[in-house]
């Protein structure tokens, strides 16, 4: 079975929502790290968000590796609507006031003027084909916290209401490991980074 492993970018030099920053100091430190473990797994693709931070998180394996980035516009974290462009506090405060509106439900409905976890996936979903007919043994997919949700949930056949429920946790870097069974073409979940 080929693997896919999904990895979260190393940490950012800002917290204001979605902003396309590079990596702080020790954003660099950590993707260098990540480098050297995916050594490990005999990494033979390497895909990326053209978001600075995943994508230099990305640079730093492919350097250590000698493979290039396929960048893939596709793989970009969801569009927040109008939280993109807040500061960290106040994107919580108005996350809170979002949930409770909806009164906890575990629904799939976006951010106002955003996107959904259902139609984030939509958007990978022609990468994941990509990616599964590449000829890869083992690709490394980097991209951000809620699109990769949406690609588990996607994958795995999760309701995308509960997409937010998965992944609680996921560290900068962690890597969730993904097979692909081409032969069914099924997905399924080998452990969360």
């Amino acid at each position: 079975m080929m693997r896919i492993l999904l990895i979260r970018h190393a940490e950012q030099a800002s917290k204001v929502c979605n902003a396309d920053v590079s990596l702080s100091e020790t954003g660099r430190k950590q993707a260098e790290a990540l480098a050297e473990r995916l050594l490990s797994y005999g990494i033979d693709a390497v895909y990326s968000s053209p978001l600075r931070r995943a994508a230099e998180t990305a640079g730093a394996a492919a350097e250590k590796t000698g493979l290039p980035v396929f960048i893939r516009t596709e793989l970009s974290e969801m569009d927040f609507g109008e939280l993109t462009g807040l500061p960290h506090a106040e994107r919580i405060e108005r996350e809170r006031q979002y949930s409770e509106e909806r009164n906890g439900a575990l629904t799939d409905r976006p951010y106002p003027g955003g996107e959904s976890y259902g139609e984030v996936y939509e958007r990978i979903r022609p990468v994941l084909a990509e990616i599964t007919a590449s000829g890869a043994e083992c690709a490394a997919v980097f991209s951000h916290l809620e699109a990769l949700r949406a690609m588990v949930s996607g994958m795995i056949g999760l309701p995308f209401g509960h997409a937010k429920l998965i992944l609680k946790g996921l560290r900068h870097t962690a890597v969730t490991e993904m097979l692909y069974d081409a032969e069914t073409g099924r997905y399924y979940l080998k452990s969360i980074g």
